[in-house]
């Protein structure tokens, strides 16, 4: 991964003016670096350094409230503190620190716009952009400074970072120290120094002697060097960056965890139904079980259940109609059996105890006779009977699967 910064001055990209730039690796290295901005490499995201002058960082007194509600505030908070109409500046909330205290940045609206318009013309879309101030080193008890030959950078903490005249040393370090305490910083035990585009070298005497502190050399620093601290940014806002530059691999482990959450959730979900299922399952067969061992004889084995009550059942139905139920099915069989010509219709149907008894009127005895042989042919018994009811009626008695006891005989 590697990061595109820019430095862009007062006067950059302004009538094709050019713009400093770096790519830095993550490891801190400086890749490419190069004053136009016409073949840029492939980078992942971009920031831009802004000139400390440029950023004036004010403490002001703020509701605690979240940052998305004080964004309104924040224009009409620093109005009184600088030149110029709200609406022509652009405020950013920097920090609040130990004592409450707010810190905001305030920049010319028009200027930022129009740089960053002409940045976007050029393709290069800005992430986050910082005053140049704000990315020096910072030290415990101690305030850092940058020698440039246009003037000289303090960083005093976290959030403030400002412009200082060009004396050697400036006289606005002394009015700093004079009003540290006042402004809540406390009074630094040293100051460390850093040498810039200055020509010249620090008099540290003077230094010493007008600060009345020790004042130790860093050697030299660039705006190219630090790493972009990721909790500052000045583009809040109306100029927050809307488009996603979000590098690939960042999606790589939700999407991995969310899968095996997935597959977890399925694998378990099967289980829970599988133990469900064969849980119920087990509960059927332990009902047919019993059912089956109240409806088998008291020495039959249950290896089947379901399919030894079937075989049971279809015994049952095979005594009681020959495979058949009830006086239909008795009638049915009868009927096929009955022979061709001759004979006259029943005149009186009974069925009781499985057996069919059909009441004629006088009929034919050969006939009656051929009837009879017809049913015993079939598997049943048949028996002709004088009628009760005296005269010529006949009564005829059929009962499935029991042996013929008697079969026909005359009136």
């Amino acid at each position: 991964m590697s990061e595109l910064r820019l430095f862009a001055r007062r006067n950059s990209l302004r009538d094709n003016n050019d713009c400093l730039w770096a790519v830095r690796h993550d490891d801190g290295r400086v890749i490419a670096s190069g004053t136009t901005l016409d073949q840029l490499p492939p980078v992942t995201r971009c920031h831009l350094v802004l000139p400390a002058d440029l950023v004036t960082v004010l403490p002001v007194r703020l509701p605690d409230l979240p940052p998305r509600k004080l964004a309104p505030l924040l224009s009409g908070a620093v109005e009184t503190h600088v030149l110029g109409q709200a609406e022509q500046l652009h405020v950013a909330l920097l920090g609040r620190d130990d004592q409450g205290t707010s810190w905001l940045a305030v920049v010319d609206k028009g200027w930022l716009h129009h740089t960053l318009a002409q940045l976007t013309e050029k393709g290069i879309r800005v992430d986050a952009a910082l005053p140049e101030s704000l990315l020096l080193p910072l030290e415990d008890d101690a305030w850092s400074l940058l020698r440039h030959a246009d003037g000289t950078l303090l960083r005093v903490s976290h959030s403030f970072g400002l412009a200082l005249d060009q004396g050697n040393p400036p006289a606005g370090v002394w009015m700093a120290l004079e009003n540290a305490e006042a402004n809540g910083f406390g009074r630094p035990k040293r100051l460390c120094l850093y040498q810039g585009n200055a020509t010249d070298q620090a008099d540290l005497a003077r230094w010493h002697s007008a600060c009345k502190l020790p004042v130790e050399t860093r050697g030299g620093w660039d705006w190219r060097e630090p790493a972009w601290p990721a909790t500052i940014n000045l583009l809040q806002g109306a100029l927050q960056p809307r488009h996603a530059r979000m590098d690939p691999r960042v999606l790589v482990r939700p999407v991995v965890l969310g899968c095996i959450l997935l597959a977890t959730v399925q694998f378990t979900g099967m289980t829970i139904d599988r133990i469900l299922l064969s849980a119920e399952q087990r509960a059927l067969q332990a009902k047919m079980r019993d059912l089956a061992q109240k409806v088998l004889p008291a020495h039959a084995a249950v290896v089947d259940p379901a399919w030894q009550i079937g075989e049971q059942l279809k015994a049952l139905n095979a005594a009681r109609g020959h495979e058949s139920q009830g006086m239909v099915a008795l009638l049915g069989l009868v009927g096929k059996l009955r022979p061709a010509g001759g004979g006259s219709d029943p005149r009186e149907i009974r069925y009781e105890g499985g057996r069919l008894s059909l009441d004629y009127d006088p009929a034919d005895d050969e006939w009656l006779k051929k009837f009879v042989s017809a049913l015993s042919a079939g598997g049943l018994s048949a028996a002709v009977a004088p009628s009760k009811a005296g005269g010529a009626t006949v009564s005829i008695g059929v009962a499935a699967a029991q042996p013929a006891r008697g079969g026909a005989s005359g009136r």
